[in-house]
């Protein structure tokens, strides 16, 4: 699929993390194409610090797309487009569209933000502030955000689960942001991903709370103290709801551990959303049954 984009200048880079499959045989017919470059670590970094370590040391454009191995792009012609726009605006540090999340080959929801407009440029202060209520939101397969920036902001070095959103959500906040409404993307959802194997460990989750923590304390400087306390606490909130709403009715085992580790980080949070958690928990139940 990365291929298949119609953009010319285009440097497409395999960062094999020392992966046990014989990747390499299946990469191998392909480079003949020159815009193909294959690397493998001599050992194996894992997820985050492989994103890290093809961003800053392999990579050479100006513009950067992750597409992990889960991903397919879609949209043929979504980096042409995109850089049409980033060429006649200097502002933009960041172009977005939609992506479906399928699960086992059917299509689960559509991630895309809420904006009216097919194409629209946002400033990245108002992007921001949209989040909690997802009028804006992105994937990271889709979306293509300025490399020169992102090395700057120190990109992918929490080793956290959403190392992707700890890092974009920062990148929002120092430019414009390009939105496109149509489906760029696939995101490939089934028992093999990480993040699905990594939600059976509290511990995981509930560090990985970290990337709400990490973007708020950086928007400080942009948006009024008042303001990112109120994204914090909203995200923070939803966030809890859903990962306990999980444990509770996949792995009921572990949503008493979730809660008490969780309890202790965000004790005031955690006693507003427990009744709400329990009474949809049983609802959804019901509803089942």
């Amino acid at each position: 699929s990365a291929l298949e984009q119609t953009y010319t200048n285009l440097e497409i880079i395999i960062a094999d993390d020392f992966s046990s499959e014989s990747i390499y045989e299946i990469v191998k017919k392909y480079k003949i194409d020159k815009r193909i470059r294959y690397y493998k670590n001599e050992k194996n970094l894992g997820r985050t610090k492989n994103y890290r370590k093809c961003l800053y040391e392999y990579a050479t454009g100006e513009w950067y797309l992750n597409l992990d191995g889960d991903d397919i792009l879609t949209d043929k012609d979504f980096i042409a487009e995109a850089m049409k726009y980033v060429s006649a605006n200097k502002n933009i540090v960041m172009v977005t569209a939609a992506c479906l999340r399928v699960v086992n080959g059917i299509v689960d929801y559509k991630i895309t933000s809420q904006y009216p407009e097919d194409i629209c440029t946002i400033k990245g202060k108002d992007f921001f502030l949209d989040i909690p209520s997802q009028k804006a939101w992105l994937s990271h397969l889709t979306t293509l955000y300025n490399r020169e920036k992102a090395l700057s902001l120190n990109f992918y070095e929490d080793d956290i689960l959403s190392s992707d959103y700890a890092s974009l959500f920062k990148l929002i906040l120092t430019g414009d942001i390009l939105v496109f409404k149509r489906v760029a993307g696939i995101w490939r959802i089934h028992n093999k991903n990480e993040s699905s194997q990594i939600f059976v460990n509290p511990q995981i989750i509930t560090d990985n709370f970290k990337y709400i923590e990490s973007a708020a304390k950086f928007a400080l400087p942009f948006i009024e103290e008042k303001k990112v306390k109120k994204w914090k606490r909203k995200i923070l909130k939803d966030q809890i709801l859903a990962v306990s709403m999980r444990f509770l009715l996949k792995k009921p085992a572990k949503y008493l551990q979730f809660t008490t580790l969780i309890f202790l980080k965000y004790p005031g949070i955690v006693i507003q959303t427990q009744f709400r958690i329990i009474k949809k928990a049983f609802n959804k139940i019901l509803k089942i049954n």
